[in-house]
């Protein structure tokens, strides 16, 4: 599969253009794959940082703040401030400003990527330009460490857990429908509580639903059950869990609401691919 890597147009009121890398630099796997994620880390912008300038990527970014406040212009339009737990999409091609705001910090994940699979995305409507409320749970962080090992068993998975993300996103966004004004509330409480066990019939009572229609319509925004639904957000939070803190594989289980390390174990294998504890090792 070929990539094109002509240079875009340049608005010629920029002065901060940021190019991606060229295509003949990529990875022979992610050249096959569609998707190249040529940059996956983490940033923080101090205080004294001005950012307030106008910008131009020719590369998808994506980034999460998990710390601070900030701002959001795209395309010389409104302002939107942005707190903890917002996530910023910002497709090539779109003259945008966000950073920092004055006196205050920007830290944030970040994951730049582009190629065929992501333009797809892109005329989906799945990556939209925007300002978006994903939660404090790290959710980029599996994709960045995935990232960085260079190996085709970690760069395929990045390329899953990124798409994985983008499309739960997008789910969620079609969740928040005026039909079902309770859902949305739900699903805010279960990323709030992953130690509680929900079970589907007080899902469904939350949201003022039988449970069989609960069914249909959290299949329906979500695209799983609500059963692997809360499985993959605790496991998530297990892996942000192992990467970034020292806290015992037991622990981990236990404030996730596991009933014994063996499940929990038996759990995170089949869903990240490898035992806890080998994926700290790995980190």
């Amino acid at each position: 599969m070929q990539l094109k890597n002509n240079p875009l147009e340049i608005p010629g009121e920029l002065t901060n253009v940021h190019p991606r890398p060229s295509g003949d630099s990529m990875p022979q796997f992610n050249r096959n794959y569609g998707l190249w994620i040529f940059f996956a880390g983490t940033n923080q912008c101090h205080s004294d940082f001005n950012s307030r300038q106008n910008r131009y990527f020719e590369f998808y970014a994506l980034s999460h703040m998990f710390d601070g406040k900030g701002f959001l212009t795209i395309k010389n339009g409104v302002s939107q401030e942005i707190n903890p737990g917002d996530c910023v999409i910002i497709q090539p091609g779109t003259i945008h400003c966000y950073g920092n705001l004055p006196d205050e910090n920007y830290c944030e994940d970040t994951v730049n990527f582009f190629g065929p699979a992501a333009d797809m995305l892109m005329r989906s409507g799945i990556l939209v330009n925007g300002l978006y409320h994903i939660g404090t749970l790290r959710r980029l962080l599996p994709i960045i460490e995935y990232a960085k090992n260079p190996s085709t068993e970690s760069q395929l998975r990045a390329n899953i857990e990124l798409q994985h993300l983008l499309v739960n996103m997008y789910l969620e966004r079609q969740a928040s429908n005026p039909q079902y004004p309770l859902f949305d509330r739900l699903l805010n409480e279960v990323k709030s509580h992953l130690s509680y066990r929900w079970t589907v019939e007080e899902m469904a009572e939350c949201c003022n639903l039988s449970v069989d229609q609960f069914r249909r319509v959290f299949q329906r925004f979500t695209g799983e059950t609500p059963k692997q639904y809360v499985d993959h957000l605790k496991l998530r939070r297990a892996e942000e869990l192992l990467l970034t803190t020292d806290m015992k594989i037991p622990d981990i289980a236990h404030t996730l609401g596991y009933p014994d390390v063996f499940h929990f174990s038996r759990r995170f294998k089949e869903h990240i691919g490898v035992p806890p504890g080998a994926r700290r090792k790995n980190k």
